[in-house]
Formats: C-alpha cells, structure tokens, sequence
C-alpha cells in the first residue's frame, strides 16, 4: 500500500512539475513591450517636433476598466509594427498569477503565430489591431467592451490575421479591477476555442425568425423538395437498379427520408428521387452558415494535418503557379496550402457565402461565387491545378464538373479530387450512420474505377490513385453522435415542432451524458480500425490525381 502511495504521489509530482516547466518555457516566449521610448513617440505632439504618430494605422479594442493611454497605444502599435504584427493582445503586467498560468495552459505564445488555425486567444483586457485588419473584419476601435465581447472577438480577428497574430506584456498597463464576473466569462470562452467548441447559440429573437422561415416552408409540403425519381443509372446509363439505402437526415434532424439506389451494371450509387433546386437550398440552409457556421467553422478548423496532406498529393509530379479549389468554402486549404507552396496564387470557388468570406480574411487570393461548370469558359487554361476535396458527390452532375475541370485544367496541368470511399469497411458496418453518407447532401458516391474511367474519357492520364484518409476523427465516434440525433434529436432546432420541446430537451441531455461510454468505446474502436479505415480499398476515402494531356 505505501509503495502504491509513493508512486501515485511521485507520478503527480511529476505531473505538476512537467506543468510548471512548460508554463516557465511559455512565459519566457512572451515578448515584453517596456515603458513608450522615443521610436515609439514618446514625444508625439510637442510643438515643432513634426513627430509622426506611431499608433496610425493601428485602433485599440478595449475592455470596460482597462485605461490604455496614448503613450501605451503607442508603444503596443510601435511593437506591432516592428513585429509584423496585425493583431496583438496586450497582457497587463499586474494580470493576477492565476490568469496568466490559465493562458499559458492554453497557448504556447512562441508557436502561436506558426499556427494559423488556432483559435484566437488572450487575456481579453486590449487589443492592437491593424487598420486594415479591423477594416476586413467589420470592425473599429472601441473601449468599454465586456471581456467576454473582447474574447469572441479575438478569435474572430485571428482568423483575419492567421499568421500575423501575437501576444505581449505591456509594462505599465493595470488589469480591470472590477470586472470578475466578466473575466470568468471571458476565460471560459478563452476554453470554448482551444477545445474548439462553438459559441453560444443564437439570440432567442433570431431563433423565433427562423422558425417562422422554416415553418413557411415545410407548410407548402416537401413534395417540391425532391424530382421525379430515375428508371436508370445517371452514370452508365443501365437500368438494372438496386436498393442501396433508406437514411434520415442525420447531422441536422431536417425532416423528410431519403433513399439512395446502386446499379447492378457499374456499382453506382445515387440519390433517387434527387433533391430538387428547392431541396438543395432548404437542406444546405443553416449547415456551413447562418446557424451551423460556428459548428462549421470548428469542424473545418479542427487541424491543418488533412490541408497540408492534400497540397502535398502533386509534389511529386507538378511545382503549380496556379491553383484553383472548387468547393473552397472559407478558404481553410487555401491558408494552409501556401505553407507547402508559398510562391502559388490561391483561388476559390463555392456556391455559398462562406467564399466571400475567404476572400476578405485574405485566405483566398482570388473568388468565383457560383457553379463550377457555368463559370469554366471564363477560367479555360487558367490553372496548373485544379482540387475537389468532398467535393464531387455533393454536386448534381459529375460528369458536367469534370468537363468544367478539363476546361479550366492547362494542358499538362492536374486535377486532384477526394472523395468518399462507398466500398469502405466503414460504410459497410456504420450504414446510414456512416460520416462518408452526410445524408441529404451527398448526391452521387462513385466507386474509384467509375472515376477514373470517367477522367481517362476526358483526357486525364492518372498520375497517382490511392486509398487513404487523413481527417481527425473517426467514424465510430461520428456514428454515436449521428444516432443520438436520430433518437433524441435537439427540439429547440428551428425546424422541429415536437411537442413538450423542454421534456425534450431534458431528455437529450440526459442522453447524451449516458453516452459518454459509448464514445469512449467509439474512440477505441476507431483506434484499433485506423489502420483498416486509411489504407487499402476498404479505406474511408481516396484521392486521384490525374494529369490533363495536351
């Protein structure tokens, strides 16, 4: 017993003094800007000194009971600029112990800057923020902000500034002294990002919007959702149709149920009867904006591992000038990409707002909103490189992208598409619950030989087809959740109308504690099949890369 004893109190020692170190090594990664000198302008405004203002071109957000002087905005916009820094939260020196060692835990301030999708984070007390900066963002400098205002703003402007973002000590700057409540909130929303978690959700004003829209909606029947259902296969043609899948929506609990069919003839699988146009907008509506995007942007964020895996898929065959991503969204490969490839211009192009966005976070060089196939006689022979990561079977006809893909692809150029894997092990023991379905969205899962069959038609010579996934997760943990949405789906969702919505809603909470062992069985079980589930036919995804000939 006392050996046990000692161990477990070793083991903790150990603990503790392995976070101390860490803290220690983090804190003296923290640059400290000292009290204004004369480069800073110390001197700014005395008559004759033609003295030019050192914080122009920078604004300040700060929190209600921070007094940031003109001396101090001056000195952070001097370290800013010096530093090459768009958007710099300024530490007070007197910031209680506590604090500080909550904000080290969270962030490594020397490696904060190298890492373009972590969250926004800081100690929500000022900020120095670059003029252009604050301009995309929407924003302009303001004081008197709560700290929890301060916090969701800092992860906002991060994503505006990916990799010129920083922290520092101000001498001289006092923390608030009366905002405790505030700061609570502040630190916990400081917790919401590293963990990646969404915010809040929306207003209950803004909900009670929605749920008229959604109830005008399903009012006029969902008939109008779907088109008359096909005798044949869209891709080759056959009739020889089969049952595949009878699902529900699944990642949003959006009423209606769906049936995917397979040829017999070439393995196939589509979605029949096809959502209509008014299907498509009423089930992608609140998924990657309006309410979802938060979620989204989470999702999306989770790692920049799958982004720089992908970019990396033509090292060996093209050194590309030019790079256009279809179905972009907010840009996130375009950010990463640049680290493999720094020298090429990233394009984007997407149906849905999320590209314009990408665009003004400065993620994307240049946009095209709007379908693929209509905006390809304007790109013909624009780029080395053409990508479509989960992209082609959302989209309602493969072939008419990939005919837009040769258009816009030089000759000699590549085209590089992922796409889920239907034969995968995943999909066969998850069924509907299967990540790789994302049912409704999904319209078309295209066997890999259809693909490159498909591509060899179009004059693309396959350079590499291989089996693989890369995406944090697993579909084990994935099919837990998505279940627990077909059980126990979310009532206060604007487009349900069960009755009793609290019952309900209890009653999901309840759940979803009870499954925290079957997430952990899930995680396990994703561990031990992850060697099944990223290599071999039977992998969750695959990924050509095909060479476009002259």
């Amino acid at each position: 017993m006392r050996s046990r004893t000692l161990a477990g109190a070793v083991a903790a020692g150990l603990v503790v003094a392995g976070d101390v170190a860490v803290r220690r090594s983090r804190r003296a990664g923290l640059d400290v800007i000292g009290a204004p000198t004369p480069a800073d302008g110390a001197g700014y405004g005395a008559a004759g000194d033609g003295a030019a203002d050192p914080a122009a071109g920078y604004g300040f957000l700060v929190a209600a009971g921070v007094n940031l002087t003109d001396a101090q905005r001056r000195a952070a916009a001097g370290h800013a600029r010096r530093a090459g820094l768009d958007v710099l939260d300024l530490i007070p020196a007197d910031l209680p112990a506590g604090r500080l060692r909550a904000l080290l835990r969270r962030v490594d301030p020397a490696a904060y800057r190298r890492s373009p999708l972590e969250p926004g984070q800081g100690v929500y007390q000022a900020l120095c923020v670059s003029a252009d900066t604050l301009e995309r963002a929407g924003l302009k400098g303001v004081d008197g902000l709560a700290p929890v205002e301060l916090a969701e703003l800092t992860v906002h402007l991060k994503r505006y500034a990916p990799t010129s973002s920083g922290l520092a000590v101000l001498a001289g700057l006092a923390a608030a002294t009366a905002d405790r409540p505030g700061a609570r909130a502040a630190d916990l929303a400081g917790w919401r990002a590293v963990l990646r978690l969404p915010p809040p959700g929306p207003s209950p004003a803004a909900l009670a919007v929605k749920r008229d829209e959604y109830a005008a909606d399903l009012a006029a029947g969902t008939d109008r959702f779907f088109e008359p259902p096909r005798t044949t296969c869209p891709w080759c043609g056959a009739d020889r149709l089969a049952p595949r899948l009878r699902a529900a929506d699944l990642g949003q609990s959006k009423p209606g149920t769906f049936r995917y069919d397979r040829c017999r003839a070439c393995s196939h699988v589509f979605q029949n009867p096809r959502l209509s146009p008014a299907g498509l907008e009423f089930y992608y509506r609140d998924f990657y904006d309006g309410l979802g995007e938060a979620r989204m942007e989470a999702l999306f964020g989770a790692g920049a591992a799958p982004y720089r895996s992908r970019a990396g898929l033509v090292a060996r065959s093209a050194a590309p000038r030019t790079w256009l991503d279809v179905g972009g969204g907010h840009g996130h490969f375009c950010l990463i990409a640049r680290e493999t490839w720094p020298g090429t211009r990233f394009d984007a192009l997407d149906q849905g707002a999320g590209i314009e966005e990408a665009h003004r976070r400065g993620w994307a060089d240049g946009i095209y909103r709007g379908e693929f196939p209509a905006r390809a006689a304007e790109l013909a022979g624009r780029y080395d490189v053409v990508s479509m990561f989960h992209y082609l079977e959302h989209v309602r006809d493969p072939f008419a992208e990939l005919d837009a893909a040769r258009e816009v692809v030089r000759p000699g150029g590549h085209l590089v598409i992922e796409v889920p894997n239907i034969e995968s092990l995943s999909a066969s023991l998850l069924g509907s619950a299967w990540a790789g379905w994302l049912v409704p969205q999904h319209q078309h899962m295209i066997p890999m030989d259809n693909l490159l069959a498909a591509l060899a038609e179009r004059s693309f010579t396959p350079v590499t087809a291989s089996f693989g996934d890369s995406r944090p997760g697993g579909p084990a943990g994935l099919a837990v959740y998505f279940n627990l949405n077909r059980w126990f789906p979310d009532p206060t969702l604007p487009w349900r109308t069960a009755p009793h919505p609290e019952v309900r809603k209890a009653v999901r909470a309840v759940a979803l504690t009870a499954a925290a062992p079957a997430m952990v069985l899930a995680a396990v079980a994703d561990l031990v099949l992850q060697p099944l589930r990223r290599s071999g036919r039977r992998a969750d995804v695959y990924r050509v890369v095909a060479r476009r000939d002259g």
